[in-house]
């Protein structure tokens, strides 16, 4: 077994004796110091326990088939649709990310009631992935990722879909991903100090004071209304399966790509975000995390780690190398990429983007 997942390996360094990683700088702030020590004592003996093999295999290949195949249905991932978000000329990548959003809060709501435990464990591993990052990390980190979908037409989710379903530019833009995720491996305990600046705390509603008598599955409920209710503008402003443009002020022309056939081929954006919401229910309950995708870029790529010295000058990284709290997610996007081919080959996306880029000369990003 590897270092503890914690925040998808961000406490792997901790390996270590905990007075190995804080010391009290020249005998001074030994109050902070020792709070600081205390914290990762406790969150050593916290550790979250990792989830029963098997059963988190079978989950992560039930839901990787099942989000592979309703994100080809919803044809979020085509390059042009994602970067025809980023300039407001088609609304389907936000619709879908809000049904996933909005369903996933519902789920939660439930599941904070029903399997409690579970679903603190779950909720942790995700905290802990923000309260361990300071604001520049939090700012700079999103502002690379939208900067590299808006240039690329993928993201670490998406892409998998595209490499299934026969997007040309899908195996590039994933073998980037892979060598940014080792790059970062490498170079992330250089990070750390400004990764940390401004350090955020509050990582949970209820640690805010205003929302701190509200239940968690009340505002999660709240959250849920109001995200559908954004969806129903959206669908009423720009449905789903228009073609044609009908806004003569506005650059939005449609929101159905030209090779698509509405409930052929291609499914309501919001309905399929839906199922990609209610995926969060075997991710809590078998794997004991929310679903994600870009650590198992990192639990992939660490396994170049083959020396003890390399891992021992990469802490983070080596920290997703073994256990299944790691592993569950590289299993879970291999089957999503299967997922998309089978659904892509079923309704004859694959054919018609092979045709579309051998018979027109189109550029993959214009799918």
């Amino acid at each position: 077994m590897g270092v503890p997942k914690m925040s998808g390996g961000d406490f792997a360094d901790l390996a270590k004796p905990p007075l190995d990683v804080i010391t009290t700088p020249n005998g001074k702030d030994d109050v902070e110091a020792g709070q600081a020590l205390e914290q990762v004592q406790e969150a050593l003996s916290g550790a979250a326990p990792e989830p029963p093999l098997l059963s988190a295999l079978a989950a992560s290949v039930c839901m990787g088939l099942i989000f592979g195949g309703v994100m080809d249905l919803a044809k979020v991932t085509l390059p042009i649709v994602i970067r025809e978000q980023f300039i407001f000329q088609r609304f389907i990548m936000i619709k879908m990310f809000l049904g996933a959003a909005g369903f996933s809060a519902f789920v939660f709501a439930i599941l904070s009631k029903v399997a409690p435990q579970r679903f603190e464990i779950a909720r942790g591993m995700s905290a802990d992935c923000v309260r361990n990052k300071g604001l520049m990390a939090m700012v700079i980190g999103p502002m690379i990722l939208g900067c590299g979908m808006a240039l690329g037409g993928a993201c670490p989710g998406m892409v998998l879909i595209q490499c299934g379903s026969g997007v040309p530019s899908g195996p590039i833009t994933l073998a980037g991903g892979f060598v940014a995720a080792a790059l970062f491996g490498l170079v992330q305990p250089y990070l750390v100090p400004a990764m940390c600046t401004l350090n955020i705390q509050n990582a949970k509603p209820e640690d805010f004071k205003v929302l701190s008598k509200v239940p968690f599955w009340a505002m999660a409920l709240c959250f849920t209304a109001v995200i559908f209710a954004t969806i129903g503008v959206f669908e009423h402003f720009f449905p789903w399966d228009s073609t044609t443009k009908q806004w003569r002020q506005w650059a939005w022309t449609g929101e159905l790509p030209s090779m698509s056939t509405a409930w052929k081929d291609t499914l309501p954006p919001e309905l399929m975000g839906v199922c990609v919401g209610a995926l969060q229910i075997p991710a809590v309950l078998f794997c004991y995390d929310t679903l994600g995708s870009s650590s198992a870029y990192m639990t992939l790529s660490s396994q170049l780690l083959v020396v003890k010295g390399m891992r021992d000058k990469a802490p983070h990284w080596s920290g997703y190398r073994l256990g299944i709290g790691n592993w569950w997610q590289a299993v879970y996007i291999l089957c999503a990429i299967l997922g998309a081919f089978i659904t892509s080959w079923t309704t004859g996306t694959n054919e018609k983007l092979i045709v579309a880029l051998y018979s027109k000369h189109t550029s993959p990003l214009t799918f």
